[in-house]
């Protein structure tokens, strides 16, 4: 191999290595973005807190005599109405992002292929001009 094909090839992989630090903080952002540990954390609190209330709520028709059970019944179903929403959109997010990472797995899967088939035709080149 001479200089000017062994430069280009370090070129051809310092471009992947940045291409690769540019992805790899892409992903970071993204993580960021869906939720870290922040979300985690409010998460776990909107939980407690809904919990809490709902407690509160059904405890509240059999505690205090002019709170009727069935208001109690009707505000608790709807606590667990909007904690099913709320773990509904957790859901389609996390989905949204593992499609993501499949999309972009794919993706480099089939720039990996053809790397392969280009790497193959230069091996089957040299060894026919070596003949």
């Amino acid at each position: 191999m001479d200089d000017k094909k062994v430069d280009e090839l370090l070129e051809h992989y310092h471009e992947e290595i940045q291409e690769y630090k540019a992805e790899q903080d892409q992903v970071k952002s993204m993580m960021g973005a869906i939720g870290g540990s922040h979300a985690d954390r409010k998460e776990k609190l909107v939980s407690i807190l809904l919990i809490l209330i709902l407690i509160l709520t059904f405890s509240l028709g059999y505690i205090i005599p002019g709170f009727s059970k069935f208001l109690a019944i009707e505000l608790g179903i709807l606590l667990v109405s909007i904690k099913v929403m709320i773990v509904m959109h957790q859901q389609q997010k996390m989905q949204h992002f593992q499609f993501w990472i499949l999309n972009s797995i794919e993706w480099k899967i089939t720039r990996l292929e053809k790397q392969h088939v280009e790497l193959k035709k230069m091996i089957t080149k040299g060894e026919r001009e070596r003949d």
